[in-house]
């Protein structure tokens, strides 16, 4: 697939996403879980959702570079290694935006969202130099097309991984 096509992938995910929205949200006066009652179910929830999400990253990852031939190795460890530096900051604060029910932590973590977009850019694009290194006609790791697929795996695994979240957190008030 192309980056284009990641681009309507991320237009249907919102739309079905927003659609189950309408059946599932979270009940008035239910306060979701807070994880200092519950820090297990929470810790898990971040390993799964790390898991799930460095899967989605590298697959789409995968693919865009697939059809370009500059798929190495090591790919699988720099997408591991680049969430573990990016995706715990983002979870902790979206699961402290959600027990507080705090606004601007709600617009932090969306911030903060960006800030991961940037920081991963930067790094895959330091770590891509090496591939171009390798390959100079290839223009295709130019710093722009890496900010794309940096703003397309991001956002991708961002929506999945926020509907889950807010269908786990709409169940959890449901049985409460």
């Amino acid at each position: 697939m192309r980056i284009r096509d990641y681009g309507y992938l991320i237009i249907i995910v919102l739309i079905i996403g927003l659609s189950s929205l309408r059946t599932f949200w979270l009940p008035p006066g239910v306060e979701p879980i807070a994880f200092w009652e519950y820090p297990l179910l929470i810790i898990i929830a971040i390993i799964v959702f790390y898991i799930l999400n460095t899967l989605i990253e590298y697959g789409v990852l995968y693919d865009i570079l697939r059809t370009r031939g500059l798929v190495k190795p090591r790919l699988y460890l720099i997408v591991i290694l680049i969430n573990l530096i990016t995706f715990p900051p983002t979870q902790l604060t979206f699961y402290l935006a959600m027990v507080l029910l705090n606004e601007f932590l709600k617009y932090f973590y969306l911030v903060l969202e960006g800030i991961v977009i940037v920081v991963e850019w930067l790094l895959y694009r330091r770590i891509f130099k090496n591939f171009i290194m390798e390959n100079p006609k290839n223009d295709f790791l130019s710093s722009k097309n890496i900010l794309l697929i940096s703003i397309v795996i991001n956002l991708l695994s961002f929506l999945i991984i926020g509907f889950i979240n807010l269908y786990l957190i709409s169940l959890q008030g449901a049985f409460s």
